[in-house]
């Protein structure tokens, strides 16, 4: 589990997510919902909770998560509500090119999800604050990431994750579907 100093754990976090880490011994991360909340309201976000919908709760195949994190850029779970095992990642953080910068995280669990099965927890375990020091919220600022058009950081980490991810090969077509699609697009729109 990843926390920053002002992420909040729930008391009972740790306990229920390692429980299922035991019980489910051939799963390898349990993501866990989220509530994102923004104590400085100059950033324009609203507070709101994590879903996993259309997946129900339990035990998910690691290449179709993964494809749902090529699909969509909304879908990444938080550090803070993540749980993995630690053998699985420094096997992973050794295995290959890392990604560095903006989806770093999500870099990380993209080659943990290509070879290992995750656990939904629908229940939240953690609130990440939204402020305007964020590597998000900065990279909204300079143009680089967006929810409504075409991320120049999701595009150059999609690619990167075609080339360096060991996923199976409709989770690779996507990724490549996704990386050429966005460079044609960003190719189109005006420079900021």
């Amino acid at each position: 589990m990843f926390l920053d100093h002002d992420d909040v754990l729930r008391p009972w976090a740790l306990s229920r997510m390692t429980g299922i880490l035991e019980r489910e011994a051939d799963v390898a991360m349990v993501f866990a919902r989220t509530l994102y909340w923004a104590w400085d309201m100059t950033i324009g976000k609203e507070e709101m909770e994590s879903s996993f919908a259309p997946f129900p709760p339990g035990r998910l195949a690691g290449q179709v998560m993964l494809r749902d994190l090529i699909r969509w850029d909304t879908r990444h779970p938080p550090p803070c509500s993540i749980a993995l095992r630690r053998d699985v990642l420094l096997a992973t953080r050794g295995d290959g090119a890392l990604w560095h910068g903006m989806y770093e995280e999500t870099a990380l669990l993209m080659k943990i999800l290509a070879r290992h099965d995750v656990w939904l927890l629908d229940e939240v375990v953690s609130s990440y604050r939204m402020h305007p020091d964020s590597m998000c919220i900065k990279a909204e600022a300079a143009g680089t990431l967006s929810n409504e058009t075409v991320s120049r950081d999701r595009v150059r980490y999609i690619g990167w994750a075609a080339r360096h991810v060991a996923m199976d090969w409709r989770s690779r077509l996507l990724a490549l579907t996704v990386w050429l699609k966005g460079e044609a697009k960003l190719r189109l729109a005006p420079r900021r």
